[in-house]
């Protein structure tokens, strides 16, 4: 990526407290041309979006620049350093490190009580806030300290290798449970749900203690956050709800109960944490799914102001309208989604690139599907091609899914010409994947032979097979899995109708 490129993308990233704070922090500073460099920073800020061509054109036209290539550099450095200002005192992990490198520098200076008492500062807020790997430097300080000014004794070097000992044991294992929690999300960021054997035993290597009795105790609030995390997750993956249910519930209420420190990963953990339950309770508990997406919508209630940065922002919109359109698909109530779509696509140029990947791609897959499901093919279609146009190396079972809908689609459309091709496509496609299961070969048997059927007669017993075979398999949680987005029956229905 070309720099010019680099710093339009970084200026355009910016909120506008940020961009307020980084003409603010120029002012500030006596730094040669500072004017210039604000100016330069308004230049590129006037570029939406971003076009080399016109970049090139503003910058020629700029006399206030005289070298390029020097003062882009400078520029992306003053910004990034404004940035780890501004946000400086926001990250409770920095805030941490600053106050043991001061209580380090004040002890170099010979000024101990001063070092104490910032450095027991420092260990308090790593306590409060779970950080047990930046207590590590704090006690290696304090036994310095000692070292230094000849007070160590037995019993203080017996305490700290006690405090070192009991920290890494926290440490690891809380690690323990992320591991686990991490490689199963991977799993399902790459597999979907599990739809064979073959992953479900993937599964149980992951966590093969996930059935035993939990913990009566946990040595920390992180050990109990990924303990939590890694069951609700195990539990979702194998369809086991009920189970997973149960641990989501109790994560859910451990964040809010410590609502006050959740920042940065745990607020993300609890926005996830808040979609499980969601979906999980889409089918049996509309009201606490109702109940729960409100949480997400107005997050603010709970955390404050750390609900309104870009990424929390990404993230509420991801969840709230990947569940939204599942209610709709749930439901068979298209109309309200539809109706929504321009403040959908419009929100998704805004934070789409802070989104997760796998939950963009399921977003557009619902998306794909209601409009299906309400028959508007050709829009279906847009929404389709944006999913299947994206490499298949997350959400596997969403990628099957849409390729089959993307069948569907073109028959709808009476694209009779490409669909032997798509057709024997698919099916090598899916052959070559593994993943030809019985909802897969149904539809690529069924479509095979509607192209070669000769009435309208023969094209209804197709139909009337296609539901039977459909409705023997609708019970199968590893092939049933498509019929809740896509209204396969309904679909059927509609074609029989026309064939009456």
């Amino acid at each position: 990526m070309r720099k010019s490129e680099e710093l339009h993308e970084l200026v355009h990233s910016l909120t506008r407290s940020e961009k307020r704070f980084f003409k603010i922090y120029c002012s500030r500073h006596e730094i040669g041309g500072k004017n210039n460099y604000v100016m330069f920073f308004d230049l590129i800020d006037s570029i939406k979006p971003y076009s080399e061509e016109k970049y090139e054109k503003k910058v020629s036209q700029a006399d206030f620049i005289k070298h390029l290539a020097a003062e882009q550099n400078y520029l992306y450095q003053m910004i990034i350093e404004c940035l780890d200002i501004y946000h400086k005192e926001s990250s409770v992990d920095k805030q941490i490190t600053k106050l043991t490198n001061i209580a380090r520098v004040l002890a170099n200076k010979k000024l101990e009580e001063q070092s104490i008492k910032i450095l027991n500062k420092a260990r308090e807020l790593a306590e409060s806030h779970h950080r047990f790997a930046l207590k590590i430097p704090i006690y290696e300080l304090a036994k310095r300290k000692h070292f230094s000014q000849d007070t160590i004794t037995p019993e203080l070097l017996a305490e700290h290798y006690s405090n070192l000992d009991n920290t890494l044991n926290r440490l690891q294992r809380s690690r323990n449970y992320q591991k686990v929690f991490d490689e199963l999300m991977l799993l399902r960021r790459k597999v979907g749900y599990v739809m064979n054997e073959r992953v479900l035993q993937e599964v149980e290597n992951i966590f093969p203690n996930a059935n035993q009795p939990d913990p009566i105790s946990f040595s920390s609030f992180d050990e109990e956050v990924f303990f939590l995390l890694s069951k609700m997750e195990y539990f979702r993956l194998v369809h086991r709800g009920d189970a997973g249910n149960y641990y989501t519930t109790r994560l859910i209420k451990l964040f809010e109960d410590n609502a006050k420190s959740l920042t940065g990963i745990y607020i993300d953990q609890y926005i996830y944490a808040l979609n499980v339950f969601i979906v999980s309770h889409l089918y049996k508990d509309k009201e606490e799914a109702r109940t729960a997406l409100h949480k997400v919508q107005h997050l603010e209630e709970i955390i404050g102001k750390r609900a309104n940065n870009t990424y929390v922002q990404a993230k509420r919109f991801e969840v709230y309208y990947t569940c939204i359109t599942d209610l709709a698909l749930k439901e068979k109530q298209y109309d309200d989604i539809i109706t929504e779509m321009p403040d959908i696509e419009k929100r998704f140029k805004e934070v789409g690139k802070h989104m997760t990947p796998s939950f963009s791609l399921v977003l557009q897959a619902n998306i794909a599907s209601i409009f299906f499901n309400a028959g508007q093919y050709k829009t279906s279609l847009k929404w389709c091609h944006r999913v299947i146009n994206e490499a298949p190396r997350l959400r596997e079972d969403v990628y099957y899914m849409m390729r089959i809908l993307y069948l569907m689609i073109h028959f709808e459309l009476n694209n009779e010409i490409i669909l032997p091709s798509l057709i024997l496509a698919t099916s090598r496609y899916l052959g070559k994947k593994n993943k030809m299961d019985q909802f897969e070969r149904v539809f690529i048997d069924h479509f095979k032979a509607q192209l070669k059927a000769n009435s309208k007669k023969e094209r209804k017993e197709l139909f009337q097979s296609l539901r039977e075979k459909i409705d023997l398999i609708k019970d199968n949680p590893y092939e049933s899995l498509a019929l809740q987005d896509i209204d396969v029956f309904g679909w059927i229905d509609k074609r029989l109708a026309k064939l009456q």
